[in-house]
């Protein structure tokens, strides 16, 4: 769509035109920066420009970009010989961050060609997770956990629920078959294992059909967290019959065994593995006093624990390798390890996180609220605590990060 109206003047801070030159100036463009999403292949440019010294009135609307693109707009039939020119372009994107420069200029009605006028756009990823929108889930019940894998979010919780999206405006609640509380899922490149109360633990191809190969008959028997190498899963909870850690090892999801090794009480809430290690992270009581807990394994089955380590707070709930170093989260402490084996930690006493993730670039931490952080230490609340739910997972797709926890919606970031 194009206008053309009569101006006296120029506006902007470019010169003006030459009295007698046929030219344009004054460009104001919008929007400067664009921010990536799954779904956008294009966007919408609006221009607008001064025009003087048009012969037989303005014929054309020019635009080129950086990318290809070689845009004309043909304007109505008019006489006009200075005003104001404004066009709208659909742009193509591509699928990765850029910077396109463009040229914009016009064609008067006698085939004279003006100047151009260049600027450019930025095509950006929002990793930042500093603004973040409720979206409304149908499920009644409380997601625990999320990951993204295998091009969609998965969400599992209360009631053996797990809800699955790729595009976070639409969730499809599926059936387990369980109504045993779900804490986590993980995914090995060709199913899905869900673990959870009462040592339940699912399998699925898809995420929409689920098979139970593991239901327990202690109540007391939970499994919160579960990673998978490239050659076996592990799973690692608490066996709270026995006042114990418990640590499940399996290699096709179907058939499980249990490590003898155990800490008296504690739990294991989170596992991650770096391509050589595992790391697992809990908390168990001395004395009548909760402390964190961290252990580390080169196979799943040889476990060394390394908790002594551990100052601040009193317990770590999370833990992740982001392919350089293990970053993990707690209740009043969160903490750092190139190697798993030799770890920093941080005193947080006022932050109690009980989920992170990693874009790449910026680590965000669930619990009282949502915080940010560039180096997984130093965090700054982007969300509030509502004092009613806890954000307990947040995962993130490559474009947007989804955080869960509440009843009946999600907060995602950024919003679109």
């Amino acid at each position: 769509m194009v206008q053309c109206s009569k101006n006296g003047g120029t506006s902007g801070g470019n010169p003006p035109p030459n009295p007698t030159t046929f030219s344009i100036s004054g460009l104001e463009y919008d929007p400067h920066i664009v921010t990536l999403r799954p779904d956008l292949t294009s966007f919408t440019f609006y221009g607008k420009i001064n025009f003087a010294n048009a012969k037989g009135g303005v014929h054309q609307l020019r635009l080129t970009t950086s990318a290809g693109a070689d845009l004309t707009q043909d304007i109505p039939a008019n006489s006009e010989v200075s005003g104001i020119l404004t066009g709208v372009f659909q742009v193509g994107l591509s699928a990765t961050p850029a910077t396109y420069t463009f040229d914009i200029w016009i064609i008067d009605g006698k085939g004279n060609i003006s100047n151009k006028l260049s600027g450019t756009v930025q095509v950006v990823i929002d990793d930042s997770g500093k603004s973040w929108q409720e979206t409304t889930i149908s499920s009644t019940y409380q997601p625990n956990k999320i990951i993204w894998a295998n091009s969609q979010f998965m969400a599992v919780g209360h009631a053996g629920i797990v809800i699955t999206s790729n595009s976070v405006s639409g969730w499809t609640l599926q059936h387990t078959g369980t109504n045993n509380m779900l804490w986590g899922i993980t995914w090995s490149g060709t199913q899905y294992v869900a673990v959870g109360e009462n040592k339940t633990i699912l399998t699925s191809p898809d995420g929409i059909n689920w098979t139970i190969r593991s239901i327990g008959d202690v109540s007391d028997f939970r499994l919160y967290g579960i990673v998978w190498s490239g050659s076996k899963f592990i799973a690692v909870g608490a066996n709270m019959a026995n006042n114990q850690t418990e640590i499940q090892e399996s290699t096709d999801g179907i058939v499980w065994t249990a490590s003898p090794f155990t800490v008296h009480s504690g739990e294991l809430t989170s596992i991650a593995w770096s391509g050589n290690l595992f790391v697992a992270v809990g908390s168990y009581f001395v004395e009548g006093t909760r402390k964190p807990l961290l252990l580390t394994s080169p196979n799943g089955i040889d476990w060394t624990n390394r908790s002594s380590s551990a100052t601040g707070g009193y317990s770590l709930n999370d833990v992740i390798w982001t392919r350089s170093k293990f970053v993990t989260v707690g209740s009043g402490v969160s903490g750092f390890s190139n190697d798993g084996i030799n770890w920093s930690y941080v005193a947080n006493p006022a932050i109690g996180l009980l989920g992170v993730c990693y874009s790449g670039k910026t680590f965000v931490g669930a619990g009282n609220g949502i915080y940010t952080s560039s180096d997984g230490v130093n965090w700054t609340q982007a969300y509030p605590d509502d004092h009613l739910y806890t954000i307990r997972s947040v995962a993130w797709s490559g474009y947007q990060y989804v955080a869960v926890g509440k009843v009946m919606s999600m907060l995602v970031s950024p919003g679109y």
